[in-house]
C-alpha cells in the first residue's frame, strides 16, 4: 500500500496529529483529501524525509527498512522500536500488523550511503549526550556541554549546533530544553513556566566547579529511567530487604526514587510519605534512627544538580536534607505511643497516621 492509502485509513484528527509531528501548519481548514495530499507530498519530499529519518535510532531505522520484521502486536507497541515511527506516519497498523508504506520503502537507497549513516550516528550521539547532560546536571551552559562532548568524543561541535539539536522541531532529546543559552531539564519548568525554578537552581550552582564524569559514568548516572544507585543507595535498598521483608526489585525501586528526589531538595517528611505510598512504613523510633543513618549517608554521596554533579563529600558541604536529619529530635522510647507525633513528620498523632498503614 502507498502512503496516501494508509493516511486515508486514519481519522482526520489522527492525520492532523501526524502533520503536527512533522511540523506542518495551516491544516485546520483542509478537508481529509486535501490534508492527505499536503501531508503525503511533504513526507515524500526527499529532503524532508531524509531530515526525519536522520532522527531515527538504529533499531527504528532497521524496523523501517525491514518491514517484514515489523509485525509487533499492539500489546507490544509501547516497548517496541516503532513507537516514534508510527507517530510520524512511517509505519502504520494494517489488519493487526505494522507495515511500512511502499513509497517510503522505495526511498531506502538514501539510507544506505556512508554520508547518511555518519550523519545519523552523529545526530543521535549528540542527542543522547544532551539527554544525559540534563539528567546529570539539571542545568549546564551550552558552552560547557560542548567542551565535555568534545573531550569525550573528539568530534568538533559548535554551541549553536547543540542548541539547535536540543530544540529540534521533530525530535528533541529526552527531557531537555534550552533556556538562557543553557541546556536544562524540562522538570524545572513543570510548575512555573517563567523560569523561576531554573533561576533558583542556577543560583545554587553558581560558583560551584563542574564535576566532569567519564563517558560511562555520565550515561549510567544520567539515565532517565534507570539511574545508577550509589553505594549508599544500594545499602539502603539492602536495609529495606532485610528489615521490611520486601523483594530486592521493589527495594531498589524505592531507593532509586529516594535518590532522585534528594536532588529536588525533598524534605524528610516528603521522603517518608513517598515511602509510605510505595509500601514501606516506619513504625518505631528505632526504625527511624536506623533509616536516618542510611538516608544521611545517601544524602552526602549522591551526585546533585545543585553541586553541578559533585556530591556533598567531594565539596565538603552539607545539603539541606543532611542538616534536617542532624536537627531531627529522637525520643528515647523504643516505640511510638499512639498519641505521640507520628515519626513520618506529618504532624498528626501516630494513631491517626502510620499506625493504621
Amino acid at each position: 500500500m502507498l502512503l496516501k492509502e494508509m493516511l486515508l485509513s486514519l481519522t482526520v484528527d489522527q492525520i492532523k496529529l501526524v502533520a503536527s509531528n512533522w511540523g506542518i501548519r495551516g491544516c485546520s481548514r483542509l478537508k481529509k483529501k486535501g490534508l492527505v495530499d499536503k501531508l503525503s507530498n511533504f513526507m515524500l519530499d526527499d529532503n524532508n524525509l531524509r531530515e526525519m529519518l536522520l532522527r531515527l535510532k538504529p533499531d527504528e531505522l532497521k524496523a523501517v527498512l525491514n518491514s517484514e520484521e515489523v509485525c509487533a502486536k499492539y500489546e507490544e507497541f509501547l516497548s517496541s522500536p516503532i513507537r516514534f515511527a508510527v507517530s510520524v506516519g512511517l509505519i502504520f497498523m494494517i489488519n493487526g500488523q505494522y507495515v511500512v508504506p511502499d513509497d517510503i520503502l522505495d526511498k531506502h537507497s538514501m539510507l544506505e550511503t556512508q554520508e547518511f549513516k555518519k550523519e545519523n550516528e552523529r545526530f543521535n550521539r549528540i542527542s543522547d549526550y544532551i539527554a544525559a547532560f540534563v539528567e546529570f546536571y539539571g542545568i549546564i551552559p551550552a558552552e560547557k556541554a560542548v567542551e565535555i562532548y568534545q573531550m569525550h568524543t573528539g568530534d568538533e561541535l559548535t554551541v549553536q549546533e547543540i542548541l539547535d539539536i536540543a530544540d529540534d522541531c521533530y525530535r528533541p532529546p529526552l527531557f531537555a530544553q534550552t533556556y538562557k543559552e543553557c541546556l536544562a531539564h524540562e522538570s524545572l519548568f513543570d510548575y512555573y513556566s517563567d523560569g523561576r525554578n531554573f533561576d533558583e537552581l542556577y543560583q545554587k550552582q553558581k560558583d560551584k566547579p563542574f564535576y566532569i564524569p567519564q563517558r560511562d559514568e555520565l550515561f549510567e548516572y544520567g539515565n532517565a529511567y534507570y539511574p545508577k544507585l550509589v553505594p549508599a543507595g544500594v545499602a539502603l535498598a539492602e536495609y529495606f530487604v532485610r528489615h521490611f521483608r520486601i523483594n530486592a526489585e521493589t527495594a531498589v525501586e524505592i531507593a532509586s526514587e529516594i535518590q532522585l528526589v534528594i536532588n529536588l531538595d525533598y524534605e524528610l517528611m516528603l521522603i517518608l510519605q513517598l515511602m509510605i505510598r510505595m509500601g514501606v512504613v516506619i513504625r518505631t523510633l528505632k526504625e527511624m534512627k536506623d533509616f536516618a543513618t542510611y538516608l544521611k549517608s545517601l544524602a552526602r554521596t549522591v551526585r546533585l544538580w545543585a553541586l553541578r554533579g559533585h556530591n556533598a563529600e567531594e565539596l565538603d558541604v552539607k545539603v539541606p536534607l543532611e542538616l534536617e536529619l542532624e536537627n531531627y529530635t529522637f525520643s528515647d522510647n523504643a516505640k511510638v505511643g499512639r498519641n505521640d507525633p507520628c515519626p513520618c513528620g506529618s504532624g498528626k498523632k501516630y494513631k491517626k497516621c502510620c499506625n493504621n498503614k
